[in-house]
């Protein structure tokens, strides 16, 4: 059990340690209702006495109560007078030799003071002065967590948006949904750039008059339910030593009839001819390598 003094009556309390810990040491006087930390006001119990000294208990309360009434009076001749309000005043200090106003308080009281040898009124009560929040600051919080999720949400939309390519492909149903878009937008969903979904399905070379002047065929096929953009396509002539003689890269408008078709792209699961002619002036050339790719 500890001890605590109220620093506004100086009326001294017995309490547990558990009463401490309800609120961070924080305990209201059960004589005067102020609310003070019980932690910082502890004071030592006097020793307990033995049973055949009782009457040093009585002695040792009435000098606790005539202190008290000493610094009362100090602590009003330093503080200006103030007007009391009409019917009010100090009730009387109660010495432990007093006879009780009721007999359960007198239980209560003199349980107390037998085994604490102070005066004391009443067990203080843990209490804490926390303030309720204001209505004002519960709007503000309001306000600010939702417009932390419509920042989220703008920023999970954008990258969506910049990632488009890559959910298109991965999940393929999210096509329907960046076309709607794209129709209230006004903007246009540019075909899809993963070589990996496109395959060379056929492809020759063959010469058209003479050694130097080849024509090159292929078939490009899509694998894939997307529109796949027009690859750009790699020819490499190697000589009888399997070293590369020529090299020449192709671009879709180059090798497509109508360049206005790039931007349609390769339709989902279809295939397209392409062909091409090159020109390999004096060089000889024995083989051939093709590759395609989005540059």
């Amino acid at each position: 059990m500890l001890a605590t003094r109220c620093p506004n009556c100086l009326t001294v309390f017995r309490l547990a340690t558990d009463q401490l810990a309800v609120s961070g040491g924080q305990v209201r006087c059960g004589h005067c209702n102020a609310v003070f930390d019980g932690s910082r006001n502890q004071i030592d119990l006097p020793v307990e006495p033995s049973a055949g000294k009782a009457p040093a208990n009585v002695s040792t309360a009435d000098d606790a109560v005539d202190a008290r009434r000493s610094l009362l009076a100090r602590r009003s001749a330093r503080e200006p007078a103030l007007n009391p309000a009409p019917g009010s005043a100090e009730p009387p200090l109660r010495k432990s030799s007093d006879a009780p106003p009721n007999p359960a308080s007198a239980l209560r009281e003199g349980t107390v003071a037998r085994s604490a040898g102070i005066p004391l009124a009443h067990t203080p009560v843990a209490a804490s002065d926390r303030k309720p929040a204001s209505r004002g600051r519960v709007v503000r919080s309001s306000l600010l967590g939702l417009l932390l999720i419509i920042l989220l949400l703008g920023a999970a939309l954008q990258y969506a948006w910049w990632q488009r390519e890559y959910f298109r492909v991965v999940w393929p149903p999210s096509q329907v949904a960046y076309e709607a878009v794209c129709r209230i937008s006004g903007c246009k969903l540019t075909p899809v750039h993963d070589i990996d979904l496109l395959q060379i399905a056929d492809m020759s070379l063959r010469e058209i008059d003479d050694p130097h002047h080849l024509a090159l065929a292929l078939t490009i096929r899509n694998r894939v339910g997307l529109t796949l953009a027009y690859p750009s396509v790699e020819l490499t002539l190697t000589d009888n030593h399997n070293q590369a003689a020529i090299r020449k890269v192709i671009a879709p408008a180059q090798y497509l009839s109508d360049p206005s078709l790039q931007d349609n792209g390769i339709g989902p699961r279809a295939q397209v001819s392409v062909g091409i002619r090159v020109d390999t002036t004096t060089v000889p050339a024995s083989n051939y390598r093709v590759k395609i790719f989005y540059p």
